[in-house]
């Protein structure tokens, strides 16, 4: 059924009438009568694609039927995956492939997003491979406690015979490089997107202000967040400042961190409606009470559905500030990221460099400009965002290149 549907399609896309067409539109030399000639042409062409079109829904319903997969069809000459040290979604999708069951308790020079910067993903446990060069790196520890890459030892050796080891930024970078193949492409490349030490203070400021309105845009609730020792009171802008972007759901609110993909539900936290939490902006709210009457409204209870995360292994001088966090249900923007993110920071601890450079920067931007440009820079971050995101749901639509 397939051969003949894709035999009809042939048939289809060259038939004697677009032809004979074709010819006399070229041979015409009066104006009107090429005209003529070419509107007939065009209704020939249209019928042949609607003929196209229905022999391309007869092939799938034959596909459909005999149960083949797009897999079965590829050969030897289809191109692998690419190389894109550019593209956001995929090395979030490499990131995606981690779980802790597979990766856990791993040197941070080693994490999941150090790996997934270097081009791996996670095939089983202890285990990475490059979907460029379909190498395989194993990550073992062997009876004294050292990491083993491909059986050999990452850590350098320790000062003292009973000294501890030491997993340093260099060593860590060359095992993750040489697991790849001698012309993987990956052997030289990074991902620096999730770096803010490699980005410009316009670019982490057009983050954060894009950010923010998606957040607002998407979810219909904010939760409330911690901003130093009080309560934010401009949640959203904390939120997109600490990397947290909206991620749309049916049934809740939900945020997710751009860079270690952590995911936290709004409603297991106090939250409030965006329209609520906006309200300073507007002057008043939707139902017309005052900026500062809204102010005082409670916000709603966490939702007992939702798991809430806790936080462990506090200082005792943190104790007594994090407990009223925790009987207020507030979201600590920084705190809740996994331990190997940029933006991760401890509550009795200072923000990390990377986060204060985020927060620097979108001072420093702002400061410059004005509200009006501001509000254009993160209309535009906004716009860079979703044209991404439909560039990338093209590309996972059309078909791949073949080579000859």
């Amino acid at each position: 059924a397939a051969a003949a549907a894709a035999a009809a399609a042939g048939e289809a896309a060259a038939t004697p009438e677009v032809e004979n067409k074709l010819a006399s539109a070229a041979g015409t030399e009066s104006v009107s009568a090429t005209s003529a000639a070419s509107g007939e042409v065009l209704a020939a062409a249209a019928a042949s694609l609607d003929t196209a079109a229905t022999t391309v829904d007869m092939l799938s319903s034959a596909l459909s039927e005999s149960g083949a997969t797009d897999a079965e069809f590829l050969t030897e000459a289809d191109p692998p995956n690419k190389c894109r040290p550019q593209d956001l979604g995929d090395v979030k999708g490499r990131l995606a492939s981690f779980c802790t069951s597979w990766w856990f308790n791993r040197p941070v020079e080693l994490s999941p997003l150090a790996a997934a910067r270097r081009g791996w993903c996670c095939k089983g446990p202890n285990l990475l491979e490059c979907n460029v060069c379909y190498g395989e790196l194993g990550l073992e520890c062997d009876a004294n406690g050292i990491w083993m890459a491909n059986g050999e030892p990452v850590a350098l050796p320790a000062a003292g015979s009973n000294g501890p080891a030491i997993y340093t930024s260099a060593s860590c970078r060359a095992a993750l490089e040489k697991g790849h193949s001698l012309f993987c492409p990956w052997r030289s490349s990074e991902v620096t997107l999730h770096d803010p030490s490699r980005l410009s203070d316009d670019e982490l400021a057009a983050g954060v202000q894009s950010r923010r309105c998606g957040l607002l845009e998407t979810l219909k609730h904010l939760p409330m967040v911690v901003d130093g020792d009080q309560e934010a009171k401009d949640a959203a802008l904390v939120l997109a400042t600490a990397w947290w972007e909206a991620v749309p759901q049916k049934d809740c609110d939900m945020l997710q961190c751009s860079a270690c993909l952590r995911t936290l539900v709004v409603q297991a936290f106090a939250h409030q409606s965006v329209a609520d939490a906006t309200a300073s902006d507007r002057g008043r709210s939707e139902e017309g009470e005052p900026a500062d009457k809204m102010r005082r409204k409670q916000p709603s209870p966490p939702d007992s559905r939702w798991w809430r995360p806790q936080l462990r292994g506090i200082s005792t001088s943190a104790a007594l500030g994090q407990q009223a966090v925790m009987e207020k249900c507030l979201l600590d923007p920084y705190a809740l990221h996994r331990y190997y993110c940029p933006m991760y920071c401890r509550p009795d601890e200072e923000l990390g460099v990377a986060a204060t450079r985020v927060v620097k920067a979108r001072e420093i931007v702002a400061s410059k400009a004005g509200p009006g440009e501001v509000q254009d820079l993160a209309a535009a971050g906004l716009a860079a965002a979703k044209a991404e995101d439909l560039l990338r749901a093209l590309d996972a639509l059309l078909p791949q290149e073949r080579s000859a």
